[in-house]
């Protein structure tokens, strides 16, 4: 682990918990993490703490294996057009935290050869507890172990499966409904649907799928206007 060079590009406030708590597992060593801010200055506690701090997200990318992409929504498209000649098939691992931007839209961008994971931490990984959401195309497995190994180490993660929502779906294009799934797998007069009524009954189910839905919308739209 302390051998993987890692580059986490727009260090902010999540970049920098990330950093923080990679340290202070014990498995990796600031020298071997770099940092990239437009306002280096911003940088300078972390700096002071061991960690490679510079504004040239090209030459962190060609110093490392592992690239954490931490920007704003409007800014990953320059971003990625900027490091987009540095990345090597086979060599790098790019690992997104950004809101909005899909698997196939990073790919398309920076080619398809380069392998991208999704990744959803949240800033208890400066405490080493965070619970960190990953994703990928399927089409490279080492590169979810990898990130795997890094987020493991600041928390838990949990892969979260294409095909899941994919078998769900299709049980619902074919006519099944969700109430239906349900009494599949529920006991009647058991403790789960019981807990689902009650849940049901309080309005859980309608404010998850209003609450999932204006999240989604949102999220979509702060990628969409990163081009404006």
């Amino acid at each position: 682990m302390r051998e993987m060079r890692i580059a986490i590009l727009g260090a902010g406030n999540l970049g920098t918990c990330i950093a923080s708590g990679l340290v202070e597992s014990g498995r990796f060593s600031p020298e071997n993490i770099s940092l990239t801010r437009r306002n280096t200055h911003l940088l300078d506690p972390m700096k002071a703490r061991g960690f490679v701090v510079q504004k040239d997200n090209a030459e962190a990318v060609r110093n490392s294996t592992v690239i954490i992409v931490a920007v704003e929504p409007h800014q990953i498209d320059g971003l990625l057009e900027e490091i987009g000649p540095h990345l090597t098939p086979g060599r790098h691992v790019v690992i997104s935290t950004v809101t909005g931007a899909s698997i196939a839209q990073i790919a398309e961008q920076i080619g398809r050869g380069v392998a991208v994971v999704r990744a959803m931490p949240n800033t208890a990984i400066g405490v080493r507890e965070s619970m960190t959401c990953l994703a990928s195309d399927g089409a490279d497995a080492a590169a979810l172990d990898v990130a795997k190994s890094i987020f493991e180490a600041v928390g838990r993660t949990l892969v979260i499966a294409a095909q899941t929502a994919k078998g769900a779906a299709s049980l619902l294009t074919m006519g099944s409904h969700p109430e239906h799934e349900i009494d599949r797998v529920t006991t009647p007069s058991g403790c789960t649907i019981a807990g689902l009524n009650q849940m049901e009954h309080a309005g859980f189910s309608s404010a998850m799928i209003k609450g999932i839905t204006v999240s989604a919308e949102k999220a979509a739209k702060l990628y969409a206007n990163s081009g404006d």
